[in-house]
């Protein structure tokens, strides 16, 4: 990978990913965080809702999607020269996306 510009984006895309599941953990181990079944019994929203550590779980990772996804976009127009960073874009596309999900699927709750 040649491109310094797409190279920073698979780092930061690393570092989005990994700090969302270590602020959940770590509230989860100081006890902040209610059990999830618990807090489906008892309240409506997640217990993050609005808060900072809400904004960190999809936010960024959204906000990086959209950047790689014009990157994406601008590079397949000029093909011709572009063609390993589009290749590289493309993955980090659905790298993002899975992502995402994860994310979704294990902190969802928490921003309800």
């Amino acid at each position: 990978m040649k491109n310094k510009a797409v190279k920073n984006l698979y780092l930061i895309t690393g570092l989005f990913s990994i700090v969302p599941f270590f602020i959940y953990y770590w509230e989860a181990m100081r006890g902040r965080l209610p059990d999830p079944d618990v807090w489906f019994m008892d309240s409506n929203h997640g217990p993050w809702r609005y808060e900072l550590q809400g904004f960190l779980v999809l936010n960024p990772i959204l906000l990086l999607l959209l950047i790689t996804g014009i990157l994406f976009l601008k590079n397949v127009f000029k093909l011709k020269e572009n063609k390993d960073a589009a290749f590289y874009l493309g993955s980090l596309i659905v790298i993002q996306i899975l992502v995402l999900l994860l994310q979704l699927f294990v902190m969802g709750w928490t921003i309800d």
